[in-house]
């Protein structure tokens, strides 16, 4: 994997990154083109073309809507489970009674920031993870792959994960069948 000028070094400190991308200079224009991005990954075509048709206030909660729902969807289970419960927390205040007179405010906000950030850090490792397994050249797309992605992707488990496993199986075993991959990729998986 190459680095440019616009990634930090390890040796290079947070703040001096912050520095040098204000100095850069192109950040609307590069969140412009994550969030189309985004909207191509998350939003299929019927969805597109019922926002075409819709008024710009419509449009902007309807594709947050469903680009939070695509991603909610595509995480793993304990981690879509960690998210929910974490934004619960960041919303969530409480007073508890001491005793007649006082109480105390509970905020959970800090919990559940820091259980978004655990989720966040999790999809990063597999992200970069999967970047550096089989650097060579990424695996031929083919039926099988595409639905034992599918199939892994179903039970549940993150692209990254499905991508590995997948990876993994059919390297070793390219003519088996369907289940047989299905299988060992939950084997690999369950290895992790």
């Amino acid at each position: 994997m190459t680095t440019d000028s616009t990634h930090s070094t390890p040796e290079q400190g947070i703040w001096q990154t912050l520095q040098s991308d204000v100095r850069r200079g192109d950040f609307w224009t590069t969140l412009s083109r994550e969030l189309r991005g985004l909207r191509e990954f998350f939003l299929d075509e019927d969805r597109k073309k019922r926002l075409a048709a819709m008024s710009t206030p419509g449009k902007a909660i309807w594709t947050a809507w469903w680009m939070l729902k695509g991603m909610i969807l595509r995480l793993t289970p304990a981690r879509r489970i960690l998210l929910v419960v974490g934004v619960v927390f960041i919303l969530a205040e409480r007073s508890v009674a001491v005793d007649s007179s006082s109480s105390v405010t509970v905020h959970y906000g800090i919990l559940g920031g820091l259980m978004l950030l655990f989720v966040l850090m999790l999809e990063l490792k597999d992200k970069i993870s999967g970047l550096h397994v089989g650097a060579a050249e990424p695996p031929a797309p083919s039926p099988k792959r595409s639905d034992l992605l599918s199939a892994l992707a179903n039970l549940g488990y993150s692209s990254a994960e499905a991508d590995r496993a997948a990876a993994e199986v059919l390297r070793l075993q390219p003519d088996a069948s369907l289940g047989d991959l299905l299988r060992d990729a939950l084997r690999v998986i369950s290895r992790r």
